[in-house]
């Protein structure tokens, strides 16, 4: 009587399921029932503890998925922490998993911060530093970055691919072939595509929708990228197509087109760039190469 009014509902609930196991002509044994109540409680200790410590693990995840933001990277930290020393449980290198997390925060100018700190605690300069000043640090950076508006800042090679895609997009609509060129293009394209019956059942769309669906799930990782059966079929996932298909990546046409692209990409850059010395050029080498690359790409591309 005394350990059924010291359960919540919930824990009946579960106790409920092992009534047999405690329960002889009717009559509930006590050390029984407390046999099973501990029994119970020690999975429930286990799993919550482990949740706990997969999730400070997974710190630097979670400073990604909440954009940085060094209030909710140190309340999760805390939360986890302090769970699991209440339970009696021990933490390995906490420092090591702040740091790992602000090293993900998608600012240029915190990262940087942190990393010339993590490099000090490497070398010994901080290693008597505890998890708490460095949860201070971070907080003391963050708000200083805000105020001055400089939170988020792009590191300079980020700068540079923004500004290259908006000078390719910018010359890509400035770029047009001779009309003949372009003709004989055209032509040459439609003589390339692969013609090719359409074998679908027209019949029912829907089924086709979810046939086509599941053919753009990547494989899992650890999962076989090869010889997947369905129905009567063997699938194999190319990188190419971004898809299973019946074909192998080794021998996907698509691939293969891509690497000729390259090649002819990379010789047409050899033939421009020489020719773009001088100082009357009217392009700098710079964008040489450049435009060699951008006229081997279809309309599409």
């Amino acid at each position: 009587m005394c350990l059924n009014k010291s359960l919540t509902a919930k824990a009946k609930a579960s106790l409920l399921t092992y009534r047999n196991e405690y329960t002889f002509d009717g009559v509930e044994y006590a050390p029984l029932m407390y046999k099973i109540i501990m029994h119970l409680a020690t999975i429930d200790s286990v799993a919550t503890t482990q949740t706990l410590r997969d999730n400070l693990q997974n710190l630097g995840v979670f400073a990604v998925t909440v954009k940085g933001d060094i209030d909710k990277i140190n309340a999760e930290f805390d939360t986890n922490y302090s769970q699991l020393i209440a339970r009696g449980a021990t933490v390995d290198d906490p420092i090591g998993i702040l740091f790992e997390a602000y090293l993900l925060v998608p600012c240029y100018n915190f990262t940087k911060y942190m990393s010339n700190k993590h490099d000090a605690y490497l070398d010994g300069n901080l290693s008597t530093i505890t998890h708490e000043a460095l949860m201070s640090m971070a907080k003391r950076k963050f708000d200083f970055l805000k105020t001055k508006g400089k939170w988020g800042a792009k590191s300079p090679d980020d700068e540079k691919i923004v500004a290259m895609a908006a000078e390719i997009k910018a010359l890509k609509g400035q770029l047009k072939l001779d009309p003949k060129l372009s003709a004989i293009a055209g032509e040459q394209k439609n003589e390339d595509k692969p013609k090719k019956k359409n074998n679908k059942n027209t019949a029912n769309k829907k089924d086709q929708k979810k046939d086509e669906a599941w053919k753009k799930v990547p494989p899992k990782e650890g999962e076989s990228k090869e010889g997947k059966k369905v129905g009567k079929y063997t699938f194999n996932w190319c990188e190419h197509h971004m898809a299973w298909t019946v074909h192998k990546p080794a021998d996907c046409n698509l691939g293969k087109q891509r690497k000729e692209d390259q090649k002819k990409a990379k010789a047409n850059s050899a033939v421009i760039a020489s020719s773009a010395t001088t100082p009357s050029t009217t392009l700098s080498n710079r964008y040489a190469a450049l435009l060699a690359t951008i006229a081997t790409l279809s309309d599409e591309e």
